[in-house]
């Protein structure tokens, strides 16, 4: 997976978010409608644990691209992951309230790549 690979990272920073956000909307669609619907909506949802795997290592690239001047230090790696993952959490949302009837992956590439441009350097 590209984003484990922090050392040899030759892409910016923003890509490479880009491309983790890109695949967990993949993971998300393999996993089906229900499945999402019911780890969005009960008391230990995946989404919302801070020392999930995904959370972990979504705070390890924020903070290789604040070391490289890459994404702005307003917020710390904690605090802008979990900026991110608020709006991540409202894109699966609204795939879910729609049955799915949008590409997930599309809608996360649509709507991330905005985001990023108000944290990326």
């Amino acid at each position: 997976m590209e984003y484990l690979s922090l050392r040899r990272c030759q892409r910016p920073i923003k890509h490479v978010i880009l491309n983790f956000f890109a695949l967990l909307a993949n993971n998300i669609t393999e996993l089906g409608l229900n499945i999402t619907r019911h780890n969005l909506f009960t008391d230990d949802a995946f989404f919302y644990r801070k020392d999930l795997h995904m959370n972990l290592a979504l705070q390890k690239l924020i903070k290789l691209g604040q070391t490289n001047e890459e994404i702005t230090n307003d917020m710390t790696e904690e605090e802008m992951a979990e900026y991110l993952l608020v709006i991540v959490r409202g894109i699966v949302l609204d795939w879910c309230v729609n049955n799915g009837d949008q590409n997930l992956a599309e809608m996360m590439d649509k709507f991330m790549k905005r985001v990023l441009l108000s944290v990326c350097a």
